[in-house]
């Protein structure tokens, strides 16, 4: 979880330094190393498409070459990272293990809570089975839907299904407005050309907390929810000191 924080403070300090070129590659390429190392599939996903999103819009190259240059891109580290290539191998075999009926390891567990989010859902569809799942998880298990593994889990590791789980239609609807009300004021930001980069650095942090969230619980964590409250509070400032710039004492 901490390589997300550092992907988004990497985006918010790239996209709004533009003094210093040679400072922000630098920012880049560490913040880009620590991202690779945590192994984390929700934060690799978010800060590529986070990427591309702060690509398509700074250099305006076509999406067609964006997606081709992404897949040589993944082609090229699979071959030359056994780290990327395990990972990505693990993942594909865990996968097709779960649909052969073997739903242990890392990917697998994390499917059967999902499908655990499902099934809660289900049954509590309008407020949910409260935040507190291990009653249900374990009646799950009882009944075979679940194993021992997942039964005893704190949430259903994704900020999405644990939501739909514990807060039921309510907190599906509560999911999708956050982010559509979060990122509305930074989408509007970039129309204007004197807050285009603040409000390009608002959306792709966006992208990176909402994909990180399939794999990670995010807002449902006070560390996570004040982190990004203070980004925003920044950012939305910013976007407001642009579009009212304070008179200095020679224009009064």
């Amino acid at each position: 979880p901490y390589s997300a924080f550092c992907a988004v403070f990497a985006i918010l300090f790239i996209t709004t330094n533009q003094q210093n070129r040679l400072i922000s590659v630098i920012c880049f390429i560490l913040a880009a190393v620590v991202i690779f190392y945590s192994q984390s599939r929700g934060v690799w996903t978010g800060v590529a498409l986070a990427s591309i999103f702060l690509i398509l819009n700074t250099y305006k190259i076509s999406a067609r070459k964006i997606f081709f240059t992404t897949m040589l891109a993944v082609i090229v580290i699979y071959y030359a990272s056994d780290l990327f290539a395990s990972r990505a191998n693990i993942t594909i075999q865990q996968i097709s293990d779960f649909f052969n009926g073997n739903r242990e390891g890392s990917v697998g567990m994390r499917m059967q809570l999902a499908l655990a989010s499902y099934y809660i859902f289900i049954e509590n569809p309008l407020f949910g089975a409260g935040r507190n799942l291990l009653p249900a998880l374990h009646e799950l298990y009882i009944n075979g839907y679940i194993t021992q593994s997942v039964s005893d889990a704190a949430d259903t590791h994704g900020e999405l299904f644990y939501n739909a789980a514990s807060l039921g239609i309510v907190g599906i609807i509560y999911y999708i407005i956050f982010y559509i009300f979060t990122t509305i004021p930074f989408v509007q930001a970039m129309k204007q050309e004197a807050t285009r980069q603040i409000g390009m650095a608002g959306v792709a942090i966006s992208i990176v907390f909402f994909f990180t969230g399939f794999t990670h619980i995010t807002f449902g964590l006070s560390m996570y929810a004040s982190i990004y409250a203070c980004i925003q509070v920044v950012l939305l400032t910013n976007i407001l000191d642009a579009k009212h710039p304070k008179k200095s004492s020679a224009d009064m």
